[in-house]
């Protein structure tokens, strides 16, 4: 089992750069994939290491029955989450090799 953090305002959480967390709302990155954490205390720990402290964000933590270090968009979306995904679907790969 997997967990995520999502960020009710920000959305899904994608990575950190410098001690920034990014998130699907706010810039994708042409993000489809997003990481995942071994256990729900981990991710809270993560969260509170790295996110912006001068704002209080309410979070989420769903787990998901994978053991995937990351999943996608369509997993999130088919769990419930879609809300949070932003613009994620748009970045899916398009594996069309049909010439039309």
């Amino acid at each position: 089992m997997k967990y995520i953090i999502i960020c009710e305002e920000r959305g899904i959480f994608l990575g950190t750069y410098d001690k920034f967390g990014f998130f699907s709302k706010v810039e994708d990155f042409g993000c489809y994939k997003v990481p995942t954490f071994s256990s729900e205390e981990e991710a809270k720990k993560y969260a509170n290491k790295f996110m912006n402290k001068e704002k209080k964000h309410d979070y989420l933590y769903p787990y998901f029955d994978t053991d995937e270090k990351y999943i996608t968009c369509v997993d999130i979306i088919k769990a419930g989450y879609g809300k949070y995904t932003g613009e994620m679907i748009s970045n899916l790969p398009n594996y069309v090799d049909t010439m039309h």
